[in-house]
């Protein structure tokens, strides 16, 4: 008991270090490889018209696992605390050095940095969202077998948006200091 505890810590503590893109795309994975499990065991060959919505589960799990390959993956920039910031001290002009000087006006602009990093965070929350329901709903139509001609645009369309929402999860940029 105590070592499944100790496992799970470990987990925890380890997922806190990964970028929210990250943890995503985490996400599309678990149920992109649940589905190709599913499919593996339980692939029943009467299912008609199932081949397009299998066609975005293996292209969209090749994705993501060549990104999580990639040096992308956890690249994270360092974070870098300004003497200033961590001294807490107020410098006067003549004593303010050019690098000094780079650190206090990095200051200046934490409010500016903080509100574009929200938003930044604010559409990888809504791209995963977005697509995570997709997903599920094109699994649940693929399973339930009831892909025909009427849902046809439906099925595109959803299908457009988890490929549209991974691909930008796939190239979202991370700026400095984003979690």
């Amino acid at each position: 008991m105590k070592s499944l505890r100790n496992l799970l810590f470990y987990f925890n503590e380890s997922l806190k270090r990964v970028k929210l893109v990250d943890r995503c795309l985490i996400i599309f994975m678990i149920i992109l490889m649940t589905q190709s499990i599913y499919n593996l065991f339980f692939n029943e060959s009467t299912l008609q018209n199932s081949n397009v919505i299998d066609i975005v589960v293996r292209t969209t799990s090749a994705s993501i696992f060549g990104y999580f390959l990639s040096s992308n993956f956890l690249n994270r920039p360092s974070i870098k605390k300004s003497k200033y910031a961590k001294n807490n001290r107020i410098l006067d002009e003549t004593s303010v050095t050019y690098e000094n000087k780079l650190e206090i006006d990095n200051l200046d602009n934490k409010d500016e940095n903080e509100q574009s990093r929200n938003i930044n965070e604010q559409q990888i929350v809504i791209a995963t969202v977005i697509g995570v329901i997709s997903l599920v709903v094109l699994l649940i139509a693929r399973n339930m077998n009831i892909i025909n001609t009427t849902t046809a645009a439906t099925i595109s369309q959803l299908r457009d948006f988890v490929a549209g929402s991974v691909g930008f999860l796939l190239g979202c940029p991370i700026k400095r200091g984003q979690s």
